[in-house]
């Protein structure tokens, strides 16, 4: 099973977003927030694998992507978050470039 990136009540996507916009009252958006993602709901992954298992072996060495119905780009998705919170931050635009170079492992950057 390859799922998407899942949502759900205590997920580490969109609950991050409301909690980093509640106490920073700002956003940062990678490459502007243009990046489309696929949202699935953790319950149907849940029931996609149990399904899986359940069926007569048809599965076996098949791979599943899961996604949701619906596609966003990473700032529709963030706008929806907002209006649930009730919080408008600002967007901050983090190239690409300056992301990658934060998400750098801290060895690969000590390493001579």
């Amino acid at each position: 099973m390859r799922p998407a990136v899942m949502n759900g009540t205590e997920d580490r996507i969109m609950n991050l977003w409301a909690h980093f916009a509640k106490k920073y009252s700002f956003l940062p958006l990678i490459g502007n927030g243009s990046t489309k993602i696929q949202p699935v709901y953790v319950n149907d992954v849940a029931s996609a694998i149990v399904g899986a298992l359940k069926d007569d072996e048809t599965s076996m060495g098949k791979v599943s992507e899961l996604g949701g119905p619906d596609i966003y780009t990473v700032h529709e998705l963030a706008e929806l978050v907002n209006d649930m919170i009730r919080e408008w931050p600002r967007y901050v635009n983090v190239p690409l470039p300056i992301a990658k170079a934060i998400a750098m492992p801290r060895a690969v950057l000590l390493d001579p």
